[in-house]
């Protein structure tokens, strides 16, 4: 609020910019071999995964 607070008293409007970019996962990059890991070990827990990929819950 104080952001578009300032916008409006610099500027003079208050025209939204571009919106931010998506955060990516960690993961996003091993999406194939997540997805193949799952297939292979469908009754893995989730705990099980992580500690496979070097991640803490």
């Amino acid at each position: 609020m104080q952001k578009l607070l300032k916008q409006q008293k610099t500027q003079g409007h208050l025209n939204l910019g571009k919106p931010g970019g998506v955060m990516k996962s960690e993961l996003d990059k091993q999406s194939t071999q997540v997805t193949l890991m799952v297939e292979k070990y469908p009754d893995a827990t989730l705990s099980e995964h992580c500690e496979y990929w070097g991640l803490s819950l």
